[in-house]
């Protein structure tokens, strides 16, 4: 009878292993949390800094009230102001906190000698970055929620009870004159913040694919009527005459014809009509979503574009934040 020999574990095997040992090791257990800790620590410290500076800057307006009906006044505006304003700046802290906070950890670690201890124990460098990658997995989904959901939230807030102005919709029913410009037409009207958005005394400069204006409508409301398609009503449309050099009259003009309603084809996204004016890095996530990763029918698409693509960016780049000072820690600090 022969003996069976036991067969070694392949390398994925014993990678695997490896990592899920030190994910759930009690090192990743222990300076996990202290990550966390300082993090924390560090985020409130610098919290509490800048919203005292921005309490002392407001601090007549705050407790002097408000004219608005039902608003709250005094002390409980105040509160609320910087409950608010916390909420706005906790993105702008957070990666800041998260390098800071793993450095001070990695040096408390390195003094005490406890960092020595686990490099005796025979555990590599990479196992020990364990906790750094957890901690800083966590801390970036905190830091996208933070951009996506909790600062538009604040804002949205701080416009509606007048704290601060971030864009027209948030405080006005309907905007003074504006200019629109958008694929094949730029258009002048006043903005209604309705359901559905509607432009006033619009003034619609329709031009050709080479740039030359084609036509000239007018209306008293335009009104979305499904993609790509506005709704006028009481109007007038003016076709420009043609002309080129070989025929320099160009074809003769006719006056304006009125209308009581009209459809036209118009490139013009109403939820970007209705978000107008409001930087696309403080939009709500959806909002976000339908305009940066729309086509046509938007001024300036690629900066909403960026501004989606930076806030799942942000989980990366704040991971970067907790691991490199941890390996540069690990790597360098010494007990002396």
């Amino acid at each position: 009878m022969t003996a069976r020999t036991a067969t070694p574990p392949d390398l994925w095997t014993r990678l695997t292993g490896g990592v899920m040992v030190a994910l759930a090791g009690r090192e990743t257990r222990y300076v996990g949390r202290l990550y966390a800790e300082r993090i924390v620590l560090f985020a409130a410290l610098v919290l509490t800094v800048v919203l005292s500076l921005d309490a002392a800057n407001h601090i007549g307006s705050l407790l002097g009230g408000t004219d608005q009906p039902g608003a709250p006044s005094g002390i409980q505006r105040m509160f609320r102001y910087l409950m608010l304003r916390g909420a706005y700046n906790v993105p702008a802290i957070l990666p800041l906190a998260a390098l800071t906070g793993v450095i001070w950890a990695e040096f408390a670690l390195a003094r005490s000698r406890q960092r020595m201890m686990i490099a005796n124990s025979g555990r590599s460098m990479l196992m020990s970055l364990a906790p750094a990658v957890l901690v800083g997995l966590v801390v970036g989904v905190v830091q996208f929620g933070a951009l996506a959901y909790l600062r538009p939230a604040a804002v949205e807030a701080q416009s509606t009870e007048h704290f601060r102005y971030y864009g027209p919709k948030y405080q006005f029913s309907q905007t003074g004159s504006m200019w629109l410009s958008v694929d094949n037409a730029v258009i002048e009207a006043r903005i209604a913040f309705t359901d559905p958005v509607v432009l006033h005394h619009a003034v619609i400069y329709e031009l050709a694919d080479d740039g030359a204006l084609r036509a000239i409508l007018t209306a008293e409301h335009a009104v979305p009527d499904g993609p790509g398609r506005w709704m006028l009503d009481n109007g007038t449309s003016w076709q420009v005459p043609s002309f080129s050099i070989a025929a320099p009259s160009g074809t003769p003009s006719r006056g304006a014809t009125a209308f009581a309603e009209r459809e036209l084809a118009l490139e013009l996204d109403p939820l970007w009509v209705e978000n107008i004016d409001i930087p696309p890095t403080l939009l709500p996530q959806d909002v976000l979503v339908r305009l940066g990763t729309a086509e046509t029918g938007i001024q300036n698409i690629s900066t909403y574009a960026a501004a989606l693509h930076e806030r799942f960016a942000a989980i990366f780049y704040v991971m970067g934040m907790v691991v490199l000072p941890a390996a540069l820690g690990i790597a360098w600090f010494s007990p002396g």
